[in-house]
């Protein structure tokens, strides 16, 4: 995946900016465009002095990072406004915003509410933004969207070790124990379940393009979200790349995700990629221009070749 439009977006805080300089280090590595936007913290007025003291945050990312930036003309004070400028966007940056609010437990956080309303990927930050990433986990099941996740997580830093990581599920083998069924035979057929999910990883890690990095494979036995978790604590990894699959809020609410359980229970910095993920909407527009000056051009093309051939047959006369 290569990003052409980051949305960095911070309420100014320490984190926040964090958070942007995390996103310049993609968009110098991507050759990506930044574009900054102000959001204040939930249930806060905006900061008057927001717009200078963005543009100035934007001057100091320019001359750091030397990376093109651009400021939003909108301020994200409503779910919308961030929402409609992350459509253009091909990844939004922000801090983890944990909120305490009696709202959020009903209505989810702040990028679960914005993930309703756009489809762009979502990486929310808690490290410092000045370091590359170093390794990066992708928490992948054997569907398409396996794919995506891997793509996603190699265009965020092509110098980090990837590790493609599955949980296997034990409901199949609590089914089992709850019949009654002997040690032996559970024990055989988790050894069959993780020989299977091994052979699949590797059918996937060859299937995919990582740019000529050779990933490492591991194996989890659990809740995808728990062992997700412990396997970034374990090995130190700085990011986790995770699917998510669009819900509502009442669905999430009883429910859950992995992605919230995932950064719930980790420590680094998370990427949430949605599985009906479509191109921004900049993007898609160029997709549409092009496809219909080529099909201008094949019109234009047949008309003259029916009217040489029109020419000829009068001439025949």
């Amino acid at each position: 995946m290569h990003y052409k439009t980051i949305l960095a977006v911070t309420d100014l805080s320490a984190n926040g900016n964090e958070a942007v300089q995390r996103a310049a280090v993609i968009a110098a590595n991507c050759g990506a465009e930044l574009h900054l936007m102000y959001a204040p913290p939930a249930d806060h007025p905006a900061w008057p002095y927001n717009e200078a003291h963005l543009r100035e945050l934007a001057r100091c990312v320019t001359s750091t990072a030397k990376v093109s930036v651009k400021v939003a003309r909108r301020c994200g004070a409503s779910l919308g406004d961030v929402a409609a400028e992350a459509n253009c966007a091909d990844l939004l940056v922000s801090a983890y915003r944990p909120e305490c609010l009696v709202g959020t437990f009903f209505k989810g956080e702040w990028h679960q509410r914005v993930m309703r309303l756009t489809r762009c990927p979502v990486l929310l930050t808690r490290s410092s933004g000045r370091r590359p990433y170093a390794k990066i986990v992708v928490a992948v099941d054997f569907t398409e969207a396996a794919r995506q996740l891997v793509a996603y997580a190699g265009g965020v830093d092509d110098r980090a070790h990837l590790e493609l990581f599955h949980a296997v599920s034990r409901m199949d083998e609590a089914k089992l124990r709850s019949a009654d069924v002997s040690w032996e035979i559970v024990k055989n057929f988790r050894v069959h379940q993780e020989a299977q999910a091994r052979k699949r990883l590797h059918e996937l890690s060859q299937s995919i393009s990582t740019g000529g990095r050779l990933p490492t494979l591991s194996i989890g036995s659990g809740e995808p979200g728990r062992q997700t978790s412990l396997q970034q604590q374990d090995t130190g990894a700085s990011l986790i790349v995770v699917g998510k699959t669009r819900r509502s809020a009442a669905t999430e609410f009883f429910c859950g995700a992995i992605s919230s359980r995932v950064l719930a229970w980790s420590l680094s910095d998370v990427l949430i990629v949605p599985h009906d993920r479509q191109s921004s909407s900049r993007a898609a527009a160029k997709q549409r221009m092009a496809a219909s000056m080529g099909n201008a051009r094949s019109d234009a093309k047949g008309s003259r070749s029916r009217q040489t051939t029109t020419s000829k047959s009068l001439d025949a006369f």
